[in-house]
């Protein structure tokens, strides 16, 4: 018959670690050739002795185990007994030659999955192999949600306050983050209205009753006051939990505390900021105009340099200048002179 035929799942036994056991040898040899095809692997013993030492050395990687009942050295029943001690959930699949209603109750006690009859028909065990693999993986995929669920659940009710409410508003739990900020012991909040902390008639409240009923989530500020009346906020989500068939059955609240003096530090930090800001700014803009103001005066101080050294340029051509005309009006004078003398001579004579 075409295997494909058979409900399967191949991918799913070629990722599984089997331990077969059976003590006819002929028997084991052909049917573990067989499910080599298979599984990822075969683990293979001739009783339950044998079994027991490999599941233990193997504990963590089996998958699944496929089981005779009647074999020598320990029988299969006291094997699975040993296995349930250690591990209550390894899916067991029994496979007897016998339909012995005592020796099937016996082992449907010890939790086993499943039981099918010798000889051994391939196809409808690997198709019932197949869909107790597929229970185990779901089981596990729930488990380890589940265990997700809580490590996150864990983080939030240690960082958070959280109580829970019933569909009249009454608190049926507190943490003990709740306890210790509003002062209440569990016993005192319990039977309270959701509402008996608040500092004053707010109508937030009343927002707070509609969005519920309505089934919506309520997110806001709350202003409390604790058991010895000392006043504080609270960052609040509140939400509806559901059943199966989308009806309220609580509420819960998750908080976190905001202090008005951890909003006055905020503020403060703000205004901090915002002057360092001014004054770097302030900072700034005088160093800017120390800078141009040195610059305009390096300008200034340039331009008289300039102006000094053309005047003495100008003075030092003036003077050259002066010096020439002075050799020149010394050359004139002379020859005027020479000029007297030459008319006294003649008329002299």
């Amino acid at each position: 018959m075409n295997q494909d035929s058979f409900n399967i799942n191949k991918e799913l036994l070629s990722k599984a670690t089997m331990l077969y056991i059976e003590d006819e040898d002929i028997v084991r040899q052909e049917t573990t050739e067989l499910f080599s095809v298979f599984f990822d692997k075969v683990l293979v013993a001739a009783n339950g002795k044998e079994a027991l030492e490999l599941y233990m050395d193997n504990e963590d990687t089996i998958d699944l185990i496929l089981t005779d009942l009647n074999m020598p050295v320990m029988n299969g029943i006291d094997f699975i007994s040993n296995v349930r001690d250690r591990n209550w959930d390894v899916p067991i699949l029994v496979n007897t030659g016998f339909d012995d209603s005592k020796t099937i109750l016996k082992v449907i006690k010890l939790n086993i999955a499943n039981y099918i009859l010798k000889p051994i028909q391939i196809n409808t065990t690997l198709k019932i192999i197949s869909r107790i693999l597929e229970e185990s993986d779901k089981t596990k995929e729930i488990i380890r949600q589940r265990n997700e669920l809580n490590q996150f659940m864990s983080i939030l009710d240690s960082q958070n306050l959280i109580c829970e409410y019933d569909n009249h508003g009454m608190i049926v739990y507190a943490n003990e983050n709740f306890c210790n900020i509003s002062g209440y012991t569990i016993q005192e909040v319990c039977g309270k209205k959701y509402d008996f902390l608040k500092y004053c008639n707010s109508n937030i409240y009343d927002l707070i009753a509609k969005s519920l009923e309505n089934g919506d989530i309520f997110s806001g500020k709350l202003k409390n006051i604790s058991k010895d009346g000392k006043i504080f906020y609270l960052n609040s989500t509140i939400f509806p939990i559901f059943d199966k068939d989308k009806n309220i059955i609580k509420y819960r609240a998750f908080s976190y505390l905001r202090t008005e003096d951890e909003e006055e530090k905020n503020s403060m930090k703000k205004q901090i900021i915002s002057l360092k800001s001014d004054v770097f700014k302030q900072q700034l803009q005088a160093k800017e105009n120390e800078t141009k103001s040195s610059e305009e005066q390096k300008s200034s101080i340039s331009k008289t340099e300039l102006e000094m050294i053309s005047l003495r340029t100008q003075i030092k051509d003036l003077k050259k200048q002066n010096k020439y005309l002075l050799q020149k009006l010394d050359a004139q004078q002379k020859r005027v002179e020479d000029y007297q003398l030459q008319l006294l001579k003649i008329k002299g004579d």
